[in-house]
């Protein structure tokens, strides 16, 4: 349409040029044969200007569309097919010499083979500074989770030194606090899951080492059940969670009557939220945190429900304390 437009000139020339021509056939009492002839002169002079017009504008758009459409359509599928390519892929694409075009073409291939070179060369340092980052992030959670180990050992030795029960207890449920945050910083980068924590492996290890450590006199058997579905959450909700088992267990030895104790943890998952449920005889009927609020087990499980943006559950017929949160960042 612009080459037609730009070519408009031509054409109107020609028609001016027709209109100031010879008369019209017939003029002047001459004869057919020369009115014939002049009659032919004329089209010829009004057509011949047309198709020069006519075919001067084919070829500026046969040049147009070999040197410039073409190369452009060209550039396009390669700008593309670089948009959907891989890493290693990009780095193999190149316009300059894939494509037939002028002067300003080639060009215009160049600085987008730069450009993506650029930023090839971009990416790599990004995803090599990522990988960095994590294993150093790692590398924190390891020595942290190391440190809070050393802790747990030294508690465990001054706890044999403990001259009652009530403060042999006390001791242990200190090494539960902190060998939930041991198993959180473990389960924090594991390989398998490194958009998050799995809640399965995170709450079944904590189950196992609740076991143990809620042993006591007045409880001689613990049986702590796990039934975790395969749910990964945020890690920002896994230390309120571990922290809310822990202390929701613990909440459950102090409750129950002395003999067999038995905890049941279990979680589900519906509409985006995540719910953790941990029942026990003992919270049948009364609601003990709301009756002790002011304890430091009540303030604790509060304050890691706040944390998840959850308002603690309980239902005294089923003897159960439960939370629903998001699985995404709290």
């Amino acid at each position: 349409m612009a080459l037609a437009i730009a070519m408009l000139p031509l054409g109107a020339l020609a028609i001016m040029l027709e209109l100031q021509g010879p008369a019209a056939i017939g003029n002047g009492g001459q004869g057919w044969r020369q009115g014939l002839r002049q009659g032919w002169q004329q089209s010829l002079g009004l057509y011949v200007p047309l198709l020069m017009w006519f075919a001067a504008l084919l070829t500026a758009w046969f040049a147009v569309n070999r040197l410039i459409v073409r190369p452009l359509d060209a550039i396009s599928r390669l700008i593309d097919a670089y948009g959907a390519s891989s890493d290693p892929a990009r780095t193999r694409l190149r316009i300059q010499g894939a494509i037939q075009g002028g002067t300003e073409i080639q060009a215009l291939a160049a600085s987008f083979d730069a450009m993506a070179d650029a930023i090839d060369a971009h990416s790599r340092d990004l995803r090599g500074a990522l990988a960095e980052q994590r294993r150093l992030t790692r590398e924190v959670h390891h020595r942290v989770k190391n440190n809070l180990q050393i802790i747990s050992s030294l508690l465990s030795l001054q706890s044999r030194t403990a001259d009652s029960p009530e403060v042999l207890q006390t001791y242990a449920l200190i090494q539960a606090r902190i060998q939930a945050l041991t198993q959180v910083h473990r389960w924090m980068y594991d390989d398998a899951t490194s958009n998050g924590v799995d809640l399965q492996a995170l709450v079944g290890e904590m189950c196992a080492g609740l076991e143990t450590s809620l042993l006591s006199p007045h409880h001689p058997l613990v049986t702590v059940t796990c039934d975790i579905g395969a749910i990964v959450i945020h890690p920002d909700a896994a230390v309120p969670v571990a922290f809310l088992v822990t202390e929701l267990a613990s909440l459950a030895a102090k409750h129950v009557a002395p003999g067999p104790l038995h905890v049941r943890v279990t979680s589900a998952r519906a509409a985006g939220k995540v719910t953790i449920a941990v029942a026990s005889a003992g919270f049948a009927g009364t609601d003990h945190i709301a009756a002790t609020a002011l304890l430091p087990t009540s303030r604790i499980i509060h304050g890691m429900a706040r944390q998840l943006r959850s308002e603690l559950a309980h239902d005294a017929a089923t003897g159960t304390y439960s939370v629903s949160f998001a699985a995404g960042p709290p």
